[in-house]
């Protein structure tokens, strides 16, 4: 994203596409929003990761901060995580557990097997997945990636063709208190083909 210059005022103008909040603070864009869904105010909170990514500040403290920050603005908050290790998303979503109704990770664009609520009611799913060509690796054309693993060159992937796929979660949260009901993991495949 930011070897795109155009996308630091892009992150300006458009309130919902987020960048993680626990960047340094004068980085364009936020890190939170709220999206009023029918009169219910969900804040999203994008934190990203500090284990095998780039150093920046605590995803831990920053939650606390964002926490406070949103306050009494939204009537549940979603945490989106990006991050590499699997443990760290984990712990995470049991540090939140309670405060949040759900923390969901992203990154590895392979959906995991682990939707559950926590004890105190927030939904955890390590990794969501991705949106995108089915017959790839992570998305992009195998021949592209495949020369890169044999030969430790760099090479320039190109996305992939073919059939896509939708993956996500479903997560139901009780108006009332904020907390989540369930999450159901899905994963849609269409025949439509990205050319």
């Amino acid at each position: 994203m930011w070897a795109k210059k155009e996308m630091a005022d892009y992150l300006l103008r458009q309130h919902r596409v987020l960048r993680p909040y626990n960047y340094p603070p004068d980085v364009p864009g936020r890190g939170w929003c709220i999206v009023n869904a029918n009169g219910y105010r969900l804040a999203v909170l994008n934190l990203q990761g500090r284990t095998f990514m780039h150093p920046i500040d605590c995803p831990f403290r920053a939650a606390d901060r964002a926490l406070e920050e949103i306050g009494d603005q939204a009537d549940a908050v979603v945490v989106e995580f990006h991050a590499e290790a699997t443990s760290e998303k984990q712990a995470l979503a049991m540090y939140l557990d309670g405060r949040v109704a759900a923390v969901v990770g992203t990154h590895t664009h392979v959906p995991t097997a682990d939707e559950r609520v926590l004890p105190g009611g927030t939904a955890r799913l390590t990794d969501l997945g991705m949106c995108g060509p089915v017959v790839s690796v992570i998305g992009m054309d195998a021949d592209t990636v495949i020369p890169k693993f044999m030969t430790a060159l760099p090479s320039r992937f190109s996305v992939a063709s073919g059939p896509v796929a939708v993956m996500g979660a479903i997560i139901e949260i009780h108006h009332a208190t904020g907390k989540c009901h369930s999450i159901s993991r899905i994963m849609e495949e269409y025949d439509d083909t990205i050319r």
